[in-house]
Parts: C-alpha cells; sequence; structure tokens
C-alpha cells in the first residue's frame, strides 16, 4: 500500500471498490453460485463424533485412519523389524 507516503494506485482502482463495479448479470450469477454452495453445505451431514476418554479409547473406537493419526501425534518415528515396532521416537 503506502510507502514512505507515497500511494501507488492502478487506472481504475477507484472503480473497482465503488458500488457498481460489477454488472447486475454477474450479481445475480455470483448471488446464485453462493446460494448453491450454501444449500450443498447445509444438506451435508457431518461424520458422528466419537466419545473419547482417553488414548485407549481412541485406539480401540478409532478405525484406520484415526489409529495413523494417533500414531503420528504421538511419535515422529517407529523402528519396525520383521513386522513388528522394536523402537520409537517420541515427538
Amino acid at each position: 500500500m503506502a510507502k514512505q507516503g507515497r500511494r501507488h494506485t492502478s487506472p481504475g482502482a477507484l472503480q473497482s471498490i465503488e458500488w457498481g463495479h460489477i454488472s447486475e448479470a454477474e450479481y445475480l450469477r455470483e448471488e446464485a453460485r453462493m446460494k448453491e454452495l450454501r444449500g450443498e453445505l447445509l444438506a451435508t451431514t457431518p461424520a458422528p463424533a466419537i466419545q473419547l476418554r482417553g488414548l485407549l479409547d481412541a485406539w480401540q473406537l478409532g478405525d484406520g485412519v484415526t489409529r495413523r493419526e494417533l500414531l503420528a501425534a504421538l511419535f515422529d518415528h517407529l523402528h519396525v523389524s520383521e513386522g513388528k515396532i522394536v523402537g520409537y521416537t517420541a515427538r
């Protein structure tokens, strides 16, 4: 914006921030798009929340994604040998 008291303006800058800078047709298209998007967002059903009381609940009740997220939150690295966790690097 303004640097050391100087202002840089581009041609048409004032008109772009005044009312009426888009046509009525553009406004109506954007309004219809936003209404459609709002309807889609209202129609989506949020995923049910799992009530957790601790890490064990999170592990036992969670799916594979939840378990991977839990591991990622707790450890930087898991050291695996022959399919078994043999060590870890905590966060």
